[in-house]
């Protein structure tokens, strides 16, 4: 998945994914598919990644860089904020678990 993230192949991309790969697969030096989409400006190929509901868009490489950092350096500022639009929803999202299951646990205690 990775090399195709700099390759812009939403193709392969899409049969990988129904393959079992992980739209989150990290390669030897930790970079995702999205990390190398937007290293090598395949803003297509990014986009794309976006629309999945796994993909995570704060996972680090062993440089201590996520996908954020790297559109910042590359100088990609319209897909920046949409990854960090992506990541503000799944914080969002993460909250709201969190708070269903202290609520459950609580349930469950009281009883």
């Amino acid at each position: 998945m990775i090399t195709i993230g700099a390759k812009n192949d939403t193709k392969v991309g899409s049969q990988l994914i129904r393959r079992g790969c992980s739209v989150n697969a990290q390669n030897d030096v930790g970079d995702t598919a999205m990390m190398m989409a937007c290293r090598e400006d395949q803003l297509h190929f990014a986009r794309w990644l976006l629309d999945d509901p796994h993909l995570d868009v704060l996972l680090r490489n062993h440089a201590g860089e996520d996908a954020i950092d790297i559109c910042e350096s590359h100088g990609l500022s319209g897909m920046r904020m949409q990854l960090e639009s992506k990541a503000r929803q799944q914080a969002e999202l993460q909250a709201e678990k969190e708070k269903t299951t202290a609520k459950m646990m609580d349930s469950l205690m009281v009883k």
